[in-house]
């Protein structure tokens, strides 16, 4: 019982960290974007 809680709780922090990692890979695509935009970041 105690294992599944573990097994549990191990893919629930691995889920939280698989959405903060896509959140933030998101956003910076978003802020290199603007920064494209408004010239400020070569290559774009």
């Amino acid at each position: 019982d105690k294992i599944v809680k573990n097994a549990r709780l191990a893919l629930e922090r691995m889920k939280d960290r698989d959405v903060r990692a896509a959140a933030e890979s998101i956003a910076r695509e978003r802020v290199e974007d603007a920064m494209r935009k408004a010239g400020k970041m070569p290559g774009g």
